[in-house]
């Protein structure tokens, strides 16, 4: 594409008319920006018609025939509404007639982080928020590194946890153009972590300046339920099964349509995608980098970190006890016998569901065995922080019974 449009401009210079979109929910307000955009800003006092435009649009560029006019409307997500959508398509599609039938040369390109239905000739949709291909990857960080450069070790961790141009640039910069960066950081941190995943997960200065600026978007493309969901999950990468798993879970009276309403929806807005060759859903770096550093807005009854972590937890400790029961079906299930696992998923399950201080404590009570067997590590910070609780909220028995539970889980820790 950089190459061609080099090519081009060399033939005819390029003209753009760039028209800012975001949050534009009526489509007399992108015609609006139009005209402010042909008037080098100056705004019209009365609302306009769209063969007013047309003709401004005309009469603006009908001069210039020498030149390639490019037309650039950016996040139009906000007119992806039945009676919006179709009138701005109707528009773009008027706008590329009229230079046709005046032998001009124009491009008409709109972006969005959700799917319009576009179709016809010479009409074409192009994925260029993520990179989906292993050779764009490669070729991108060969384009940035130094000639002896071994990109290798980034290509796949590129693939899997930043698949955005910006980020795959930043990270170039980081670790292939400075000379033995990596090296030198070893050397000053003996804690610095080996593979080029942890390094990347290790890097929070990177990450920060990688997504920061654009996090908030974040809150437009998700609702309450899909933060929900994709949180308690809290996987960067996971298959349709336990996606959908996690969300029975978390909202068992829905209906199968309004899981695969969410599915879809998600997939369109390419909160997730799939992973070419493979099961694996991943979950968009964007998201992702929010996940891991926000924390969604909910009713609790106690402190919101604690309360939020520790029902977390247990949807996780919920979806490996059942996973290990589809694998093994029967005898033992990480520490508890399977025929007590009915009511010990009951309560698991209304204690993260309810969100209340009682509920949380009787499940983390009653399914120690099989929260310390699930996870021995992370089971010793659920327990310390549901003691730490039991000192504010519970009675000297509770205090004292959750101080058991702790040192059992100490004492279990790998």
């Amino acid at each position: 594409v950089i190459n061609k449009d080099q090519r081009l401009k060399k033939e005819c210079p390029n003209i753009f008319y760039e028209i800012v979109c975001k949050k534009l929910d009526r489509f007399q307000d992108v015609l609006t920006q139009v005209m402010i955009v042909l008037n080098n800003g100056h705004a019209q006092s009365r609302p306009i018609s769209r063969r007013e435009v047309l003709w401004n649009i005309e009469t603006v560029t009908g001069h210039m025939t020498q030149n390639h006019h490019v037309f650039v409307f950016h996040k139009c997500e906000a007119l992806r509404l039945p009676e919006n959508e179709r009138k701005f398509l109707k528009f773009i599609c008027q706008i590329a007639s009229l230079f046709w039938s005046h032998n001009l040369k124009v491009s008409v390109v709109f972006s969005t982080y959700k799917k319009f239905n576009i179709s016809g000739n010479h009409t074409r949709c192009v994925d260029v928020d993520v990179l989906t291909d292993l050779l764009d990857i490669r070729h991108l960080l060969q384009h940035y590194a130094p000639s002896r450069a071994s990109v290798d070790d980034l290509v796949y961790v590129c693939y899997s946890m930043l698949f955005l141009p910006e980020a795959v640039q930043k990270v170039s910069e980081k670790y292939l153009v400075q000379d033995n960066h990596l090296e030198t950081l070893k050397g000053i941190d003996r804690q610095y972590p080996g593979s080029m995943e942890e390094i990347l997960c290790w890097d929070g200065e990177l990450m920060f300046h990688i997504f920061h600026h654009r996090v908030v978007e974040v809150q437009d493309w998700l609702t309450q339920q899909d933060l929900t969901l994709l949180v308690t999950l809290r996987r960067r990468t996971f298959n349709e099964g336990q996606l959908e798993r996690c969300y029975r879970l978390l909202f068992p009276k829905n209906l199968t349509s309004d899981w695969l309403m969410l599915l879809n929806r998600l997939k369109d807005s390419y909160v997730i995608r799939e992973l070419p060759g493979s099961d694996q859903l991943a979950v968009h770096p964007l998201v992702d980098y929010y996940i891991q550093n926000y924390r969604p807005g909910s009713r609790l009854y106690f402190e919101e970190k604690e309360t939020y972590s520790s029902n977390n937890f247990l949807c996780h400790v919920t979806l490996k006890a059942e996973e290990n029961q589809r694998i093994h079906g029967k005898g033992l299930l990480h520490g508890c016998h399977v025929r007590d696992w009915p009511l010990l998923r009951d309560l698991m399950q209304t204690a993260f569901q309810c969100r209340s201080y009682s509920h949380l404590l009787k499940a983390a009570v009653m399914g120690r065995n099989l929260i310390i067997s699930c996870f021995p590590n992370d089971s010793k910070e659920f327990y310390e922080i549901m003691f730490n609780s039991t000192k504010i909220y519970g009675s000297p028995s509770q205090k004292a019974v959750m101080q058991i539970c702790l040192a059992q889980a100490i004492a279990s820790k790998k």
